[in-house]
């Protein structure tokens, strides 16, 4: 049915087209069935099955049916995540053996997510091509499609020139994503001393893709974003742009994306309903602050220190953060900090882990626990990333949803130490004055920026899920 859908497109001939393509959807999620609690078949699977998503997109896009279009996309992502997601959340209502199942996808359901939580949805569908010549820059790294969604549920989209801005740039996408991590990113994690201020001369030449970026992703649709820097801006990132820092992405006026919006992620628009349905679970009454538990970050330690004072409670430092020690008190906890070096795999993404004393507390690990908290914060490095699959990033930012928390701030890359420790403080400060946490992180942001204004000391964390 796929390859016949595919014969069809290529015909132009696209009613054709997309109803055969539904249907080759249609077997392919009964083939899912039964997989309930192997969710790395579920997802090795759906890697094998997403071409059909992705064409039906594309059929969509050809006959302008651009809401349709929106629909195919977010069918053809996190679609294990959704479902175990689902399944927890039936658990927890008392439901008796609620069925694993993957929730429809309907372009009202996701208009009315954006509405009832009263935010712009910017959602985008990265389509690669399956081969590129290697002498031949013309053949793309693959279509962009992108919607936005505003607060009263009206859809737009765009069709982002990939190919020609890659020809202006010489350069693939994904090259470019991946210099620009090289670039952002400290070789050794949190280095206690932090490199000198850059001047504004400095400051302009580093680093240019933040900059080409922008024009690509951001300047097609900024015409719909928000006016209001306190209107919230939820991006919906797709494959290798996942590990692009939107709050760093500069205008051609040198203004940074953070400095005109409040700005969140989620791995799907429907993970954004479900993390609100957490946030509405009873909490814990506990705080479960860690630093520096492998005793060679200073100032993590005084970070976390710091951050246990302003919510009037103890630490747990050093060589007494053990991973037992942790697991003691992670289950009762409503906030959790851990202060410490992070780890990420990329081939093995339920792998990635948070160093403790003793030992790792990794992503497998987190998926064995049921928590009460209502955010996470991993303040280390690398901590949003592992695999990247069409299911989202398989990794500890995943981990702690699919256990229960509503609201985790990860990194994207090696945060500095000295940095980081007063982002954290910062953001806890403005934590008690209001109870949104993407507000808190763009202000603690700002201020960080004024003291250390390269990008790779402040724009590193990201907020997925819930903001409140």
């Amino acid at each position: 049915m796929h390859n016949l859908g595919l014969s069809y497109k290529y015909s132009s001939e696209y009613v054709q087209a997309e109803n055969t393509l539904i249907e080759a959807i249609a077997v392919w999620e009964k083939l899912r069935v039964g997989l309930e609690d192997r969710e790395s078949y579920r997802i090795s699977l759906f890697e094998t099955q997403n071409i059909t998503y992705q064409a039906l997109q594309q059929v969509r896009v050809a006959i302008q049916k651009y809401p349709e279009a929106l629909e195919a996309a977010e069918q053809g992502r996190a679609r294990a995540f959704v479902a175990l997601l689902s399944s927890k959340l039936s658990r927890d209502s008392l439901q008796i053996n609620p069925k694993l199942r993957e929730p429809s996808v309907k372009v009202q359901d996701l208009q009315n997510i954006a509405r009832n939580q009263n935010i712009t949805i910017v959602s985008y569908s990265f389509i690669k091509q399956e081969t590129i010549g290697s002498n031949q820059l013309a053949l793309s790294s693959g279509d962009i499609y992108v919607w936005v969604i505003s607060p009263k549920g009206l859809i737009t989209f765009r069709k982002l020139d990939v190919y020609r801005w890659e020809l202006e740039h010489k350069k693939l996408l994904l090259s470019i994503i991946e210099e620009l991590q090289r670039n952002l990113s400290k070789p050794n994690g949190r280095i206690p001393n932090p490199p000198p201020t850059l001047s504004p001369e400095q400051l302009d030449n580093i680093p240019d893709e933040l900059k080409s970026l922008y024009d690509l992703l951001i300047k097609p649709i900024e015409e719909f974003l928000p006016s209001d820097p306190n209107a919230q801006v939820v991006f919906v990132p797709h494959n290798a742009l996942f590990l692009i820092p939107f709050a760093a992405l500069r205008d051609q006026s040198g203004r940074y994306l953070i400095e005109k919006h409040t700005i969140s992620y989620a791995p799907s628009i429907q993970i954004l309903e479900y993390t609100e349905r957490l946030r509405l679970a009873p909490k814990g009454k506990n705080f479960l602050i860690v630093g520096n538990p492998t005793e060679d970050l200073s100032q993590a330690e005084q970070e976390a220190r710091d951050i246990s004072n302003l919510q009037k409670t103890e630490a747990i430092i050093g060589k007494e953060a053990t991973k037992q020690a942790i697991l003691a008190k992670i289950a009762d906890a409503q906030i959790i900090h851990l202060a410490a070096h992070g780890t990420f795999d990329s081939e093995h993404g339920l792998d990635s882990a948070i160093a403790l004393a003793n030992n790792k507390l990794t992503a497998t690990d987190i998926l064995q626990l049921n928590l009460k908290a209502k955010s996470v914060v991993l303040s280390a490095c690398n901590t949003a990333k592992g695999k990247v699959t069409s299911d989202g990033v398989i990794g500890l930012s995943r981990a702690f949803i699919l256990a229960g928390t509503p609201s985790i701030v990860v990194s994207l890359w090696s945060v500095p130490d000295a940095e980081t420790s007063q982002l954290m403080v910062n953001f806890y400060q403005n934590m008690q004055s209001s109870s949104d946490r993407a507000k808190a992180l763009r202000n603690a942001m700002l201020a960080t920026m004024k003291s250390y204004p390269h990008p790779r000391n402040w724009a590193a964390f990201t907020l997925i899920g819930s903001r409140d």
